[in-house]
């Protein structure tokens, strides 16, 4: 059984004073009460009898001049000292001669190596204690030490001298004269009391109280305390495992379901606990919790020697938003936080309006999960909405999103029941009404274009007017969606439109549902001009790439041309009509270019052709047309291809037409260069500047090598990190260097030197994340730049005069000179100063022979060993890029 000091006596009063002094059995008792006790004991009678550790011998009296019984002494001094449980458990101390009273508290005492008896059978529980004899318990409970030498006392043996100095140097008694300690005198109550007292109040500096709980994670805590707490009291918490326990404001801490501890651990300095709680009951979000330290495994009958708290030990995530888009076809889910996978699982999401719930999310999206909006940060997750679903949402709505238990963030904290509940607001209707806004003359029809995707239609041919400059009006034979799921279609009777003619249309609202959201119908239109377009050859076009907003890997081509094209001809172009030139590199259509006319330009001239990574590859290769930010690329469009929008019989564009466009950077960083400069750094560069705000260092894997003490280590080594890499970021570049002086990394080209993990860098351009780990097996070999110096990491003993060591990467001789080559090499601190005679390189090693043949002895401290090379300028180890080992020496050798 451990024993605990005066300081876990001091950390139980500190935490619990008010049930102390609220448990004394004797509440009326205090040292105005006693009418023995003078101003010399009050201070100390007072402390005692409020704090429960003694009583008086009456209501009227302490009993300061009496004397006390080994036995009583005992019991006060157990109290002050142990624990209740410590008290309760003890193992039989052998003592015949002790009353029931005290036969426990003695049993302690014995057990913590406090008392002894007189014999191994007798105590001498009616012996009245002696000044010397209380002196020994003392300090042996106190652990309390001084120095003999300070004690100038003639009635002190050796067997109290100890004692006795340390109660004179921790100044708890000066004796009873300046000669005289009085060891064989009977110590009275009251000198007991003072005793006591200053032996419970010294050292008022702060007690090991608990500072600070942290939540690791659902089920670790961080405990820290203000003071490193004893070695016995961490050992006996440590052996327990169960000392802490963890309740809500609904809960006590002898209430049946708190959450109790199951393993703690003390750091070295003992001032934190690493604290595993229990399973079940878990953690919950967002709730105040308590921690307690208890003195007992059974926390129904124990007592709380310190807690802290109430505070939040598992903090929800923040209350995520769930949004529609610009383009209003997705739905965004904003968590504000890094999210696990689970996020993204489609079955997770239920639909409600109020309380009636509508379906689930699947009922409303394409099939499928959804996708990262940043991959790098996994913080919003979007579906995309499906046109064609049985169900649909309807704007001006507010609905809510209830989200499954199993989405939780990427630290495994849960989202709180009211996080779990989101609400989701619509566009107004009014933003979601689609609104016309070009329309042109396709030979018998007007094509009329709208700003969003188109639903259901329900217009009548007579709702809508079509007048001729002179005021006519046409009548509308026939209203169609086009192919486009941006436009309608309006049909006349043959011939009745003139292509020299401009004609203006009134369409009502409600005649077209929002394809997304079927309650927001079309604005009403009235004076839109659809100009037919005279039969004009179309000579010019500009072009325009333009990244995706939501789809930032993709980006759209813009084509305006100097008069209207007939966008259906256009998209019966042959592979090789339409073309994207990169210098040498000619990248053809390989389908059609599924083009539409743009509604960002009201003139109708602008069409768009999407994702044209998709749409255009390399003549004669598979490789797709990906743009790059800053480069420059011409458009071309054989001749006859562009058909003016003027009807049947239009003409087309005689002579080829081009136009120059810059790039747009579409693209995921990828590594375009290794820079190897040391052991201690490596440089890895992009193609263009990056942005890794959300990169971790264990998103970085480096080849490399671990050293441990006495000239231990760890070859092929994959060191990631914070403990054993650091990284920074300029521009394109990723610097990565060790993160203390036991890591060095690999100093030659091997495969998967440096890899970073999915889904963790930018493009700082683009924004699109790396899809796919990077890894420097993917980089050119000329642009792995080795321009680092080899290094021995370690040597290992191999036989009595001979050592291996290991080298950064694989290394040679320079020269044939073999004598010269082995002699760069010497020991120090072996059984015998040595020097190479003999050595061969292989693949990361030189073995080297020494000249004494017993340089290396059974009983010799190879950790002090030191093996040295100095760098001979006509015998050096060299690796395959002529990089050159500096001398060098390392301390400790490898066992054989």
């Amino acid at each position: 059984m451990a024993y605990q000091p005066k300081s876990y006596r001091k950390f139980v009063a500190t935490a619990a004073t008010a049930t102390l002094v609220a448990s004394a059995v004797t509440p009326a008792f205090a040292a105005q009460d006693f009418t023995d006790v003078g101003s010399r004991y009050k201070e100390a009678v007072d402390y005692l009898v409020k704090n429960n550790l003694t009583k008086g011998i009456n209501e009227t009296q302490f009993g300061v001049d009496q004397q006390i019984k080994r036995v009583d002494f005992a019991i006060i001094l157990a109290k002050a000292v142990l624990t209740q449980q410590q008290i309760d458990n003890a193992k039989a101390s052998n003592f015949t001669d002790v009353p029931s009273r005290g036969v426990k508290e003695v049993n302690a005492l014995k057990e913590a190596g406090i008392v002894n008896g007189k014999t191994d059978t007798r105590f001498g529980a009616n012996d009245e204690i002696t000044r010397g004899e209380a002196a020994l318990m003392f300090a042996n409970a106190y652990k309390i030490k001084g120095d003999a030498k300070n004690v100038n006392f003639t009635d002190v043996s050796d067997r109290y001298k100890d004692a006795v100095a340390a109660l004179v140097d921790k100044k708890i008694t000066s004796g009873k004269t300046d000669s005289k300690f009085g060891t064989q005198d009977p110590i009275k109550r009251g000198e007991f009391a003072i005793f006591l007292y200053k032996l419970e109040t010294m050292d008022e500096t702060p007690q090991p109280g608990v500072s600070k709980v942290e939540a690791i994670n659902d089920t670790k805590l961080e405990v820290s305390f203000a003071k490193a707490i004893s070695e016995d009291l961490a050992m006996e918490i440590e052996k327990s495992g169960k000392r802490f326990v963890v309740f809500h404001g609904g809960q006590t801490a002898q209430s049946d379901n708190i959450i109790q501890s199951k393993t703690i651990s003390f750091n070295a300095e003992r001032t934190k606990a690493e604290v595993i709680l229990a399973d079940t009951p878990a953690l919950e979000a967002d709730v105040n919790y308590t921690v307690a330290l208890m003195d007992g495994d059974n926390n129904a009958v124990s007592s709380v020697v310190e807690k802290f708290g109430p505070q939040v030990l598992k903090k929800g995530a923040d209350t995520p938003e769930f949004t529609i888009n610009g383009d209003q076809d997705k739905v965004v889910l904003d968590f504000k936080t890094k999210m696990a996978d689970e996020a993204k699982t489609v079955a997770n999401y239920e639909v409600y309006e109020n309380d009636t719930k509508l379906g689930v999310l699947s009922d409303y999206v394409v099939t499928g999960d959804g996708e990262w909006v940043d991959p790098t940060d996994k913080k919003s997750v979007e579906f995309k909405l499906d046109k064609a679903a049985a169900k649909g949402l309807l704007a001006g709505k507010t609905y809510k999103i209830k989200v499954a238990d199993a989405v939780k963030t990427d630290d495994g904290k849960q989202l709180s029941d009211s996080q779990r509940t989101i609400t989701v607001k619509t566009p107004a209707i009014s933003e979601a009404q689609p609104t016309a806004k070009v329309a042109r003359v396709v030979g018998d029809t007007i094509v009329v274009t709208f700003d969003k995707d188109l639903g259901t239609e329900h217009f009548n041919e007579k709702q809508i007017t079509v007048k001729k400059p002179g005021g006519q009006t046409l009548n509308v034979t026939s209203i169609a969606q086009n192919a486009s799921p941006k436009e309608l279609v309006l049909g006349f009777d043959a011939g009745a439109l003139d292509a020299d003619l401009t004609y203006t249309i009134d369409l009502p609202s409600n005649g077209v549902e929002n394809a997304y959201f079927a309650n927001a119908s079309n604005k009403e239109v009235k004076g839109l001009k659809a100009e037919a377009q005279k039969d004009i050859e179309v000579t010019s076009v500009t072009a325009k790439l333009q990244q995706q907003v939501d789809n930032k890997d993709k980006a759209d081509l813009l084509l305006t041309f100097n008069q209207r094209v007939d966008v259906a001809a256009l998209n019966t172009a042959t592979t090789d009509a339409i073309v994207i030139k990169d210098g040498a590199d000619t990248y053809e259509l390989n389908a059609s270019p599924e083009a539409a006319v743009y509604p960002g330009d009201t003139t109708g001239k602008t069409v768009v052709i999407k994702d044209v990574t998709s749409k255009f590859t390399l003549a004669g290769g598979t490789d797709t047309f990906i743009p790059e930010d800053g480069a420059s690329y011409t458009i071309e469009f054989k001749a006859g291809v562009v058909k003016t929008d003027a009807g049947t019989d239009a003409k087309t564009n005689q002579e080829k037409l081009k136009a120059t466009v810059g790039g747009v950077s579409i693209s995921a960083p990828e590594f375009d260069k290794i820079r190897m400069n040391s052991a201690e750094e490596i440089v890895v560069e992009f193609a263009e500047d990056i942005d890794a705000k959300n990169l971790r260092a264990s998103d970085i894997k480096v080849k490399g090598f671990e050293l441990y003490d006495n000239g231990k280590f760890a070859a092929d080594a994959t060191l990631q990190g914070d403990s054993q890499i650091k990284f920074s970021v300029s521009g394109n570049q990723l610097k990565i260097q060790p993160a203390n002086s036991k890591v060095k990394f690999v100093t030659g080209d091997v495969t998967d030197l440096v890899t970073v993990a999915a889904e963790t860098i930018k493009g700082k351009s683009s924004g699109v994340a790396n899809a796919l780990e990077l890894s420097s097996a993917d980089v050119k070999p000329a642009n792995i730049i080795d321009r680092a110096n080899p290094i021995m990491i370690g040597a290992t003993k191999k036989s009595a005069n001979a050592l291996d060591i290991t080298y950064s990467e694989a290394v040679d001789f320079k020269g044939t000179d073999t004598d010269k080559q082995a002699a760069q090499f010497t020991v120090e601190n072996a059984s015998k100063a040595a020097y190479g005679t003999a050595a061969t390189a292989s693949t990361g090693l030189i073995s080297v022979t020494f000249n004494e043949t017993d340089t290396f002895k059974p009983d010799l401290d190879l950790a002090k060993v030191k093996v040295k090379y100095t760098k001979n300028l006509n015998v050096l180890v060299k690796d395959d890029k002529g990089n050159e080992a500096l001398s060098q020496t390392i301390t400790g050798v490898k066992p054989q």
